[in-house]
């Protein structure tokens, strides 16, 4: 037994001795090669979605690195090489975001991910009047954006409204309906408040509703006019005559923007129109103008104010008459392939078309072309004149009314005359005006009226006593009443 003992122990001695000695092998072979085993990787973004101009946290919790470089698009900041950053992104969008890290081999490794950008919330509302009589209910119409109403937690966005001398006092209705029975002054409190990403805005609206003890009249119609011009509200009552003062209590906006008012008056010989004058004409194309009003003007016979407006629609009535024909839009000859004679159009006189008078690319006022015209002394004072025959109206007929003629023009010699005129059958010809031209881009309108209803052909006029060539484009035809 004894000499059993020993043996056993001289195994196990050596056994020992043995795992020591492929430990001591083992850890050599990997002090070798150690810096080029492959690193933990582990980037992360706290949030990942969050709301404009809120801050996201970046941590790199990656292993084994000597070196880290961040790249964040649409951020605060480009490139940072921390290991934790704050960024901010002041735009929403989704934006994506790189990360390269280096080990102690000089191996690198690369990661990207999106985070996800929400616009912020934003509270506003419209009532369906703001002067009203003691009694009456004010509808209002919830016009707060960036909420989750695409989403299927939408059920967590959250209205709280405040509605003083109002019943109910407070509501989280979406668009509630309050009641008013004391005269006076009121103000609205509107907070919303979104669950994802989180987000809210209150806004409150002093003095908003005016609860009185007479009669309220609102406009019974409203119209832009005058080729963008003016804007037209009817009443069913005469309206007592008021100061230059009260277009400060009208306000307008076009697209989101402040657009100015310069004057309101009472319409010539019709005390139920107030005609309000813009600064500047209401293009083609805009869209959502939205007129307020929140003053103190009374009918002309003391029995009523008028009440206050709100986020009141104005129908943008600018159409170019000059539209389409046979499915075919005019574009201000855009869609027309240069070289050609222009489709749509006609020499005055029914005589074919004539070779110098032809589209190019090579001058525009807007766009890529125009119709170039190119006149020769040989010509004579009879001179040329071209009619927009196919450009009017759908059965080329003008209703009676007013209209303008607007046209950008140039010339290669300044001072020369360009008429515009109309053209009905039978040659009942009516010129619209003269302009000299310079040798710039330049635009020039033309008022006329119709009081006829005859087919009536937009012309112009050119006479050559010497070699030059015009430019016209972007011609364009409006009812102006």
């Amino acid at each position: 037994m004894k000499l059993y003992k020993t043996k056993y122990k001289g195994i196990l001695s050596m056994t020992i001795m043995s795992l020591l000695l492929i430990l001591s092998i083992s850890c050599e072979s990997e002090s070798d090669s150690f810096f080029s085993r492959e690193i933990t990787f582990k980037p992360s973004a706290k949030p990942r979605v969050t709301t404009e101009g809120n801050q996201i946290t970046f941590i790199d919790s990656s292993t084994s690195v000597t070196s880290r470089l961040w790249t964040f698009e649409g951020a605060s900041i480009v490139n940072s090489d921390q290991q934790e950053v704050a960024v901010t992104y002041p735009n929403y969008g989704t934006y994506p975001v790189d990360i390269q890290v280096t080990d102690n081999a000089g191996k690198t490794f690369d990661r990207r991910f999106n985070v996800q950008i929400w616009k912020q919330v934003t509270a506003a509302f419209s009532p369906d009047k703001t002067t009203a009589k003691f009694g009456s209910t004010i509808n209002f119409i919830n016009l707060s954006e960036s909420l989750n109403q695409n989403l299927e937690d939408q059920d967590f966005d959250r209205f709280e409204w405040i509605f003083e001398g109002g019943d109910p006092v407070t509501s989280t209705v979406e668009e509630p309906s309050v009641v008013y029975t004391n005269v006076g002054k009121f103000d609205v409190t509107l907070k919303v408040v979104r669950s994802f990403p989180p987000d809210s805005m209150t806004i409150t609206m002093p003095d908003l509703i005016n609860i009185v003890d007479v009669d309220v009249i609102n406009p019974v119609a409203s119209k832009l006019s005058s080729v963008g011009k003016e804007i037209h509200l009817t009443y069913d009552k005469d309206v007592a005559a008021f100061d230059a003062s009260a277009k400060d209590s009208f306000t307008l906006t076009v697209d989101g923007q402040d657009y100015e008012i310069s004057a309101a008056a009472l319409a010539a010989g019709d005390a139920t129109k107030i005609i309000l004058t813009l600064e500047n004409s209401i293009k083609e194309g805009d869209a959502n103008i939205k007129l307020n009003y929140n003053g103190n003007l009374l009918s002309d016979d003391g029995s009523a104010i008028l009440g206050g407006i709100s986020g009141l629609p104005i129908t943008n009535n600018l159409i170019n008459l000059f539209g389409t024909r046979d499915g075919v839009a005019y574009s201000g000859f855009e869609n027309d392939d240069a070289g050609v004679f222009p489709a749509g159009w006609g020499a005055w006189n029914g005589t074919a078309n004539r070779d110098d008078y032809v589209v190019v690319d090579t001058e525009s006022a807007s766009g890529d072309k125009s119709l170039e015209i190119r006149l020769f002394n040989d010509v004579g004072f009879e001179g040329w004149g071209v009619e927009a025959k196919g450009w009017s109206t759908a059965d080329d007929v003008l209703p009676d009314g007013k209209y303008q003629v607007q046209v950008w023009a140039k010339s290669t010699i300044a001072g020369k005359r360009l008429t515009i005129g109309t053209l009905a059958d039978g040659w009942a010809q009516a010129d619209v005006g003269n302009v000299f031209l310079t040798t710039e881009w330049a635009l020039y309108t033309f008022d006329f009226e119709v009081v006829d209803a005859l087919p009536r052909y937009y012309y112009q006029q050119l006479r050559a006593t010497e070699d030059y060539t015009v430019w016209v484009d972007d011609i364009k035809l409006y009812n102006a009443d």
